[in-house]
């Protein structure tokens, strides 16, 4: 008998999405200069017509390219980047190279995410700040979307692994852990007790 969830309950998106687009948004604040191709071919009006010519190019040109050099200041600031994005690139391999990635994976690697970012020293510069809030404010848009959603509560709680003993164990409100735990009670009470209590009666052979 399957569950009749509502289009509420059966919500689900995909992690690796939610990632990418935490990602997204926190490098759309770093506000980085927008180089046209004109700037990198050195000015060429036309299409590109042979690749030869515009290698060379490259290597006898000075092509203004200069300005974009980095120094060392940039390399500090790309390394801090990249140390802020380094949970969400740690969740992103995980997931990927799961076999069978599956809904149980979701809530805990959410937590890990957001609890590495919440202890993450981003230093002073505002731009790590505005990184930073813009990553966390995907995130967290995404995980209040899995209150409503049952299967990601009712896939952990089964799971032999977790159990609401992982909540506990996490530190979660008593509240929550409650709360899920009435809720999966309530599917298996209306949507399946009967039906396991039926299906596991002995039957009698007939003399």
């Amino acid at each position: 008998m399957a569950v009749d969830f509502s289009k509420v309950n059966t919500r689900v998106h995909c992690f690796a999405h939610i990632l990418h687009l935490a990602v997204q948004a926190g490098l759309e604040k770093l506000q980085l200069p927008n180089v046209s191709d004109k700037d990198v071919v050195g000015g060429s009006d036309g299409p590109v017509k042979k690749d030869r010519v515009e290698v060379e190019k490259l290597f006898t040109l000075d092509m203004g390219l200069r300005e974009w050099k980095l120094m060392d200041k940039d390399w500090n600031h790309l390394e801090k980047v990249q140390h802020l994005l380094e949970p969400l690139a740690q969740a992103l391999s995980l997931v990927e190279s799961a076999v069978y990635p599956t809904f149980v994976m979701v809530i805990p690697l959410f937590n890990i995410v957001m609890d590495k970012l919440e202890d993450m020293d981003i230093g002073l510069l505002l731009v790590f700040l505005m990184v930073w809030e813009a990553i966390m404010e995907v995130l967290q848009k995404y995980y209040a979307k899995t209150d409503s959603t049952r299967l990601y509560w009712i896939a952990l709680v089964l799971h032999p692994a977790y159990k609401l003993s992982w909540m506990w164990e996490q530190g979660w409100e008593t509240k929550y852990i409650d709360k899920v735990e009435v809720t999966i009670q309530a599917t298996f009470d209306n949507k399946y007790a009967s039906v396991a209590m039926g299906g596991l009666q002995p039957q009698r052979m007939q003399e």
